[in-house]
């Protein structure tokens, strides 16, 4: 049979059209793949780029953290831990925050300002005192609070345990330093020194108790009796601290500022050593600058080191 010349035509000129539609199409999709791989490609690129500007702030933050450890600025240290994103924090991270976390436990309880912490001579007892007129004591295994001690007034400056578990001291605010019986957390004495007492301190025999008072004394009471023993004069400012000599016949003490605003108020480093049995001053320690908030005794009583405003 013979081709129709006009349906042959219309044929071919179909054809034609699709090739020309899928090569029109093709081209597009190309068009279309290559924008998309290109877009993709950005979008790395400016992740990378963001990625590496991270991680310089990143160091730069770790690198000023650290700083502030070298200085002893914790909370400036955990304020740029805390800042930055949890996907950068690597190894250098982690470390500076354990270090920053070194405590075994923290236990809660108090409302306000904490300002005394002392173990009982067992290490099962912790007591802790401060700006509200309350003392906790916590079983140190379990973190649990066993008693709690009210009485004074006021803020709690001191407390301190007995050699021989049997009581604790503290001192307030309020002008009081009480003794209280561990066994029934009842206080057994008031004591009334006349002033504030800043520092507290029993004899390695539980047989005497010192008070660093801030009329410029010192006194001593026995604690079983709570019978006043001696008061010791000689200072001319404020005493802040209080420590016995291991053998117990040694007392030291030392003074602080009459205003914290203006430290040079002191006897500087004086820290003077007295004679428990006669009350007498045996010698007079100079050193240091600025007024002294704390004192101990070497374990052989040689030597005593004091902590004070001159860093």
């Amino acid at each position: 049979c013979r081709r129709n010349p006009k349906v042959a035509g219309l044929t071919a000129g179909i054809a034609l059209s699709m090739a020309l539609g899928t090569a029109i199409a093709w081209y597009f999709a190309v068009i279309a793949s290559r924008e998309a791989e290109l877009a993709r490609a950005s979008e790395a690129a400016t992740k990378k780029e963001k990625l590496l500007s991270d991680l310089r702030a990143y160091s730069a933050e770790m690198n000023l953290a650290f700083q502030a450890w070298d200085k002893g600025q914790m909370e400036t240290v955990q304020q740029r831990l805390d800042a930055q994103k949890p996907e950068l924090r690597g190894f250098d991270w982690h470390y500076l925050d354990r270090l920053c976390h070194l405590e075994l436990a923290a236990w809660q309880g108090h409302e306000k300002a904490i300002w005394s912490v002392a173990f009982s001579a067992d290490g099962r007892w912790l007591a802790s005192a401060g700006e509200e007129n309350t003392i906790r004591i916590w079983d140190v295994a379990s973190g649990q609070t066993v008693r709690t001690l009210p009485g004074h007034a006021k803020g709690v400056h001191g407390v301190v345990f007995s050699p021989n578990r049997l009581w604790l001291a503290s001192c307030g605010r309020d002008k009081t330093v009480r003794i209280w019986d561990l066994a029934t957390g009842q206080s057994r004495f008031e004591l009334h020194p006349g002033s504030e007492v800043f520092g507290l301190a029993f004899s390695p025999d539980s047989r005497r108790l010192a008070a660093a008072a801030a009329d410029t004394t010192v006194h001593l009471w026995d604690p079983a009796t709570g019978v006043a023993l001696r008061v010791l004069r000689g200072h001319t400012k404020r005493v802040a601290c209080v420590a016995f000599s291991p053998d117990g016949r040694r007392l030291a003490s030392a003074c602080h500022a009459d205003e914290y605003s203006d430290r040079t108020l002191v006897e500087p480093g004086e820290v003077k050593v007295w004679d428990v049995a006669t009350g007498e001053q045996n010698v007079v320690l100079q050193g240091a600058v600025g007024g002294v908030e704390g004192l101990t005794f070497s374990p052989d009583g040689g030597r005593i080191a004091a902590a004070g405003y001159e860093n």
